[in-house]
């Protein structure tokens, strides 16, 4: 498991159960590492496996110049990252920003990533686009950014390639639109990965009065079942519990 703890820095942690988990020492990347396009912080991160047995990690971050970027570090084992040189992607303003960024491999040996990009806000909810793009195996040079859903209200996203090759899409939003925390977690399935379609049911959901889901990631299981890793941030305070 790879995380974020106080915006700056992304640390790791492992399991033998996926229940009990025991965190590595020291930190995987930091923003006070060159180079500096990160030197604010850090919102987001996502971990490949490449074909070559070693990892790309690729992670949403906030320059001194407050502008935001998608940057990329590399790894021969997933626990030393050297910080690759060059941007990903960039929005160039500090009004847009990036957040809950994830990655899913596709049949054909690419990546399909997926993230959200600040559009507006409601005064109490920052409104998203729901963006995507796709890069060959190294992970490196990704293309045809496009805006798949717009408008949403949702609080983070996670994907997860099934069986037959289509994609599902998890992802939070308030349970009722007064609502100013994101309180459930709904899903939708696409077969070409641009597409998609909701399904009628309710992943999970909490008591909107206690708190709301922050970050969250969904994992297959064995027997084709899901866990769910979420934040919880209780009413009364801003830092998350882990469930």
């Amino acid at each position: 498991m790879y995380f974020i703890r106080d915006n700056f820095q992304v640390f790791s942690a492992t399991s033998a159960d996926g229940l009990t988990w025991i965190e590595d020492s020291s930190f995987r990347i930091s923003t006070e590492t060159a180079p500096s396009l990160d030197a604010s912080s850090v919102t987001s991160c996502a971990v490949l496996p490449l074909a070559d047995g070693s990892y790309r990690m690729l992670y949403t971050a906030k320059s001194s110049s407050a502008s935001y970027h998608i940057l990329s570090a590399a790894s021969t084992d997933g626990l030393n990252w050297i910080k690759d040189p060059g941007v990903r992607y960039e929005t160039g303003t500090s009004s847009v920003t990036l957040d809950s960024l994830r990655v899913t491999a596709l049949s054909s040996g690419r990546w399909r990533l997926y993230y959200l990009e600040r559009s507006s806000s409601t005064g109490v909810l920052d409104i998203f686009d729901l963006k995507t793009a796709t890069a060959p195996n190294n992970a490196l040079a990704w293309t045809a950014h496009r805006v798949i859903a717009s408008s949403l209200t949702a609080g983070g996203i996670d994907v997860s390639t099934m069986t037959d090759g289509s994609i599902r899409l998890f992802y939070s939003l308030p349970s009722a639109a007064t609502d100013t925390v994101h309180s459930r977690l709904y899903s939708a399935v696409s077969a070409n990965g641009t597409t998609f379609s909701a399904e009628a049911h309710i992943w999970l959901s909490t008591d909107t009065a206690s708190g709301g889901i922050g970050a969250f990631a969904i994992r297959r299981t064995q027997g084709f079942r899901y866990r769910a890793y979420y934040g919880f941030i209780q009413t009364s305070s801003f830092i998350p519990g882990i469930y």
